[in-house]
């Protein structure tokens, strides 16, 4: 399981880069105790990473250093117009891996 904690493309500090860095991690707390709960109630290996970055990029470049055979993503968002006319990460995602 892959949390991202997206972090502006051109931060305007270092200092907000470890800002975030360090709050993604608190942030996701609370869903990666529930995700690890129901794994563990349904008898599922579960490995988490909480990664802060831009999500098309680090999600791709992490599933490429753990050499994982599947991704599956969950997607929501934006409109049905916002994400046929910007795309989603979802979308993004799989281009890069295919």
């Amino acid at each position: 399981m892959v949390s991202v904690e997206e972090i502006d493309y051109m931060p305007e500090f270092i200092e907000e880069v470890r800002e975030e860095t360090g709050s993604a991690a608190r942030r996701f707390h609370g869903v990666l105790q529930r995700a690890r709960a129901i794994a563990e109630e349904s008898h599922v290996k579960l490995h988490t990473h909480v990664v802060a970055g831009h999500p098309v990029r680090d999600i791709v470049k992490l599933a490429a250093d753990l050499n994982v055979d599947l991704l599956v993503i969950g997607a929501t968002g934006h409109s049905a117009l916002y994400e046929r006319m910007v795309g989603s990460r979802a979308d993004r995602i799989m281009q890069l891996r295919c």
